[in-house]
């Protein structure tokens, strides 16, 4: 699955590829997703939608209907950051520890922050082979820097430290009301928990919003907003009611794993 920024560069590149004088359009967005044939994923509309909000591609009303034009006269410094930035995929291969960090784990899936290059890290999901409950993230800022692993335990032991920030975070969110979240409030509330960088509770974030139990629903800046949209699973979990997924290690109501769509 790729990342909503490494879609973002890909459908700017489509744009000025297919170009006619600076001025490329499209009357459905369901053309652009053909061009991209198998490729295309859940994140494909974040970044068209993000895109759009930010006025890089903008939606104008003609006589024949409605167009998508890139902004090419009014954004042309914000175009030319994301057609020259460093495709996430490669950075995130160039940048990948070495064999023996990822001994007896299993791969799943690795994320690159939204800072501007050079200043992105990289995540690396995994989890164990014996235990696909068991999560375990290594972060890498640069190829010369030397990575650093979480161990983040299993999500059905109650006193892991993803189980614990899962705990955290509800009963932050609890506390503003089940209304949206920001990762610095849970961290904020038990340090001990988060430690004292970001990387730990940026790993937990993703791997809940992973679960589904998570949503991002808003961002102010830099700042992501998340809400909780399934707060019982975790209990679940822990009473043995829901079993994790062998392949991908996601929770799977009903023996039903919907990340790899397939029944366990």
């Amino acid at each position: 699955m790729l990342g909503t920024n490494e879609w973002i560069k890909r459908i700017v590149e489509r744009f000025i590829e297919r170009s006619s004088e600076g001025s490329y359009s499209i009357t459905n967005v369901q053309d652009l997703i053909k061009d991209f044939g198998y490729l295309v994923d859940s994140n494909f509309m974040k970044a068209w939608n993000e895109l759009i909000s930010k006025q890089i591609i903008f939606e104008i009303a003609r006589a024949s209907g409605k167009e998508f034009l890139l902004n090419t006269w009014g954004k042309t410094a914000e175009i030319r950051e994301i057609f020259n930035k460093e495709p996430i995929p490669e950075r995130a291969e160039n940048v990948k520890p070495e064999k023996s960090y990822f001994e007896g784990l299993s791969e799943h899936y690795a994320i690159t922050t939204e800072n501007a290059w050079p200043n992105q890290g990289t995540y690396y999901f995994s989890t164990k082979e014996d235990d696909p409950s068991h999560w375990v993230v290594i972060f890498r800022s640069k190829p010369n820097k030397r990575p650093t692993r979480y161990d983040l335990g299993s999500i059905k032991d109650e006193d892991s430290r993803i189980s614990k920030m899962w705990k955290v975070i509800v009963q932050v969110w609890h506390k503003n009301q089940k209304q949206p979240i920001y990762k610095k409030l849970a961290e904020n509330k038990d340090q001990v928990t988060f430690g004292n960088n970001r990387q730990p509770a940026v790993a937990g974030f993703t791997i809940f919003v992973k679960f589904g139990w998570l949503q991002e629903v808003s961002r102010k800046g830099k700042q992501i907003f998340y809400n909780i949209i399934d707060e019982k699973s975790h209990q679940e979990i822990l009473n043995g009611k829901i079993p994790i997924c062998p392949r991908c290690g996601s929770p799977a109501p009903d023996h039903f794993c919907h990340y790899c769509d397939s029944p366990i």
